[in-house]
């Protein structure tokens, strides 16, 4: 089995909103078109478990700044890890994800 490679662990508290921002290295002259962003339960072996894009984020349709994909995080259920898929189209019409996993944790430090 392949095993999976993530961008970027992020924790989070499960009454928390909180923003993920994930950066793609764009060659020159090439912009992010669009970004769609997924979640799910993160149930390893596997990886992956249950879709929770309409209870975890705020909206699946990313914010884009340069090179640069906002998604807002919210709610989840404590000890829980969740995959935050970003799924960018590229104005040269390529294609990349990058996934972050979503630490939720309400004994953690802020």
């Amino acid at each position: 089995m392949e095993r999976k490679r993530f961008s970027a662990a992020v924790p989070k508290r499960t009454w928390a909103k909180k923003p993920i921002d994930v950066s793609f290295d764009l060659p020159s002259g090439v912009a992010i078109s669009s970004c769609t962003v997924s979640a799910v339960e993160f149930v390893p072996p596997a990886y992956e478990g249950s879709d929770v894009s309409a209870s975890l984020l705020v909206s699946t349709n990313a914010t884009i700044t340069g090179n640069v994909v906002t998604a807002v995080t919210q709610n989840g259920t404590d000890k829980m890890r969740y995959l935050v898929k970003f799924r960018a189209i590229f104005s040269d019409g390529s294609r990349k994800e990058k996934v972050v996993v979503l630490l939720v944790d309400d004994a953690a430090d802020d």
